[in-house]
């Protein structure tokens, strides 16, 4: 095993930092184990060759990101948030005709894009007429996307789905559970790397950025709940993980509890 020394693992670390916000200068052994193969692969004989082999080659750079970024997650994660969302903010949705659009930022491998999915169609099983609901699951690492939009997860993945929700929206497939075309018609993935600053033209009714920028440093923090203000429709929503809080002077909001926030 090739050990990491300390200026190898500084000069890592503080890439990933700057182009993706990520603080891992606490996860030293974390790292070295993950990317342990990628020497082997790529045929390098120190992690100093692999820097420099990150920082000139994109695929090499993307496979580094998607063994490094958080992507911890399951269905009905922190519960009474989709609670908050069905009771007060859906049942103000009746009868609206305009397409309402909610954004799952850091959405790892969908299982936040298909809760939030599933929660709006149970609302319509019960007679709610809702309008026309469009989910876009973003993410830096490309390998949870591709998973994300296969919609195919494994027995465990779904120990918090209450079993009626299984049974009408997931179907068996094999070994694993595929979400239905209904829901996955809901849900659109494409890549996006929050720590570029760069912001979609559309602005949405609901934020979903949840356990995301605890991972960042302040200013990274101040400037991404800053893109994310700005990215929210007058009176939009901002739902973060638990925790998460924001101070002044990261934009006008009102702190409504259950970690979510509204736009002013």
């Amino acid at each position: 095993m090739i050990e990491m020394n300390q200026d190898e693992f500084d000069a890592l670390t503080e890439y990933i930092q700057k182009r993706y916000g990520m603080k891992l200068s606490n996860k030293r052994n974390l790292i070295q184990c993950r990317i342990q193969h990628e020497l082997e692969r790529l045929h390098l004989e120190s992690f100093l060759e692999y820097v420099k082999t990150v920082k000139k080659d994109p695929e090499t750079e993307q496979n580094l990101i998607d063994l490094t970024a958080t992507n911890y997650t399951y269905f009905m994660r922190e519960s009474g948030q989709f609670e908050y969302l069905e009771h007060e903010i859906l049942q103000r949705l009746r009868d609206r005709e305009n397409v309402f659009r909610i954004w799952s930022a850091g959405c790892a491998t969908g299982e936040e894009c298909y809760t939030i999915a599933i929660t709006a169609e149970e609302c319509r099983r019960r007679g709610w007429k809702l309008p026309k609901i469009e989910i876009t699951g973003t993410d830096i690492a490309k390998h949870e996307l591709t998973q994300g939009e296969e919609g195919k997860y494994l027995p465990r993945q779904l120990i918090k789905v209450p079993v009626d929700w299984k049974m009408r929206y997931f179907k068996k497939d094999g070994t694993v559970y595929a979400v239905t075309q209904l829901i996955k018609d809901m849900v659109r993935f494409r890549y996006h790397n929050l720590a570029e600053l760069q912001w979609p033209d559309e602005q949405y009714d609901v934020i979903f950025c949840r356990n995301v920028i605890v991972y960042m440093d302040i200013q990274k923090k101040k400037e991404i709940l800053q893109g994310l203000y700005q990215s929210l429709k007058p009176g939009g929503y901002l739902f973060l993980g638990n925790g998460e809080i924001i101070r002044p002077g990261h934009g006008k909001w009102e702190f409504l509890g259950h970690s979510v926030y509204q736009k002013k």
